[in-house]
């Protein structure tokens, strides 16, 4: 063979062999960029231990990978190794690529849930959500989980100088979850202890823990807004008492630019030694002999939490509070209003004397029944 053939054979076997590499390197490519197969977003559990080879044979097992399963070990085995995955649960969706799903339990970014808080909720209404709510590990049915979270609170509020009231048994309402505290058989009421707010959470988070954040977040807000009160000698002694405050104001009004107001008149009231008498504490003090018709009787019928009989505050809150009531009950706005009456619209009528107030509560209530 002369040197001109040989050199021909060379270049076209060199060729041939490129040629055969790029292909194998793009058919190579293509597959480790192949997304998988999914056609809604599923909910993946990452056991403890597991390692990307695993994972591969378990998402081929699945039917979640369309790309050559041969191609991803080779790749797995020489880009991915060494690659340490998070346990846990994690989103997998059809724009995702192998590489995509190993990255994500590498961070360990896992599938998140919320649950919110809502104002006005009670501490019942809290617990029959989380009960509901997807994902999350219920314990709120445990007396002891329900006692550590009682000891984190009055931790809390010992911090902040309030020593938490202690309530007797035998003058609450059945329908309210109450915890023995030690030796004294008295009871005091989870409320008002978590700040209304949205919350994150993973798969199989415990309702505790939720909770724990919440009621942190709350102690915190309370604490730091506590600071710009300014009482001189009236009104407000401790910040659990704004607490209690905020949340006769979150369950009087819904309306942001009424806040202000509504913790001015109460202000004043409570500064004229002045019953509160707001409905809110009078239902709540009611329970589940509340039927949705607030009557004369009611208003007469004694409770630790009725302020038509009641002078000052009710001994805890009413209801869970978000960063505005707690806001307007430490910054109340200044007025010489001491009565409103809620006009029907959701919004409410200030007065400042008595004769105003019931010319208020003839106009809008009174009247207005007759009319309907």
């Amino acid at each position: 063979m002369n040197m001109r053939k040989f050199f021909i054979i060379a270049v076209v076997a060199w060729g041939l062999f490129m040629a055969t590499g790029v292909g194998a390197y793009w058919w190579w490519q293509k597959q480790v960029n192949e997304p998988l197969v999914i056609d809604q977003q599923v909910l993946y559990e990452l056991k403890s231990g597991a390692g990307t080879l695993r994972l591969l044979n378990d998402l081929i097992q699945k039917g979640y990978v369309a790309a050559s399963p041969l191609a991803l070990e080779i790749h797995l085995r020489t880009g991915l190794k060494g690659k340490a995955l998070k346990a846990g649960h994690y989103w997998l969706t059809s724009e995702m690529t192998f590489d995509d799903v190993v990255e994500i339990m590498v961070q360990g970014k896992q599938a998140t849930f919320s649950f919110s808080i809502i104002a006005g909720h009670t501490f019942s209404q809290i617990k029959q959500a989380l009960a509901q709510a997807d994902w999350v590990n219920f314990d709120l049915d445990n007396d002891a989980v329900l006692t550590e979270l009682l000891g984190q609170w009055h931790t809390l509020m010992k911090t902040a100088n309030v020593n938490l009231p202690v309530i007797d048994s035998a003058k609450m309402p059945p329908s309210k979850l109450l915890i023995q505290e030690g030796a004294t058989q008295q009871q005091i009421i989870l409320e008002g202890a978590f700040l209304a707010e949205t919350y994150f959470y993973h798969v199989n988070d415990r309702a505790s823990a939720i909770l724990e954040r919440a009621m942190h977040a709350l102690a915190s807000e309370l604490n730091q807004q506590w600071s710009s009160y300014s009482s001189g000698d009236t009104e407000l002694k401790t910040s659990y008492e704004a607490l209690i405050l905020a949340s006769i104001i979150e369950k009087e009004t819904g309306l942001a630019e009424e806040r202000g107001l509504i913790s001015g008149v109460f202000h004043n009231r409570l500064a004229k030694g002045m019953r509160l008498q707001t409905d809110p504490t009078v239902i709540y003090g009611l329970g589940d002999q509340f039927d949705g018709n607030l009557t004369r009787k009611h208003l007469r019928t004694p409770t630790l939490y009725n302020t038509y009989v009641i002078k000052g505050l009710p001994p805890t809150p009413i209801a869970m509070v978000g960063r505005e009531a707690i806001h307007a009950a430490v910054l109340p706005q200044d007025t010489s209003a001491f009565y409103f009456v809620a006009k029907g619209d959701g919004s409410h009528q200030f007065s400042e004397t008595l004769q105003q107030h019931n010319d208020a509560v003839y106009r809008y209530q009174i009247n207005k029944e007759s009319q309907d």
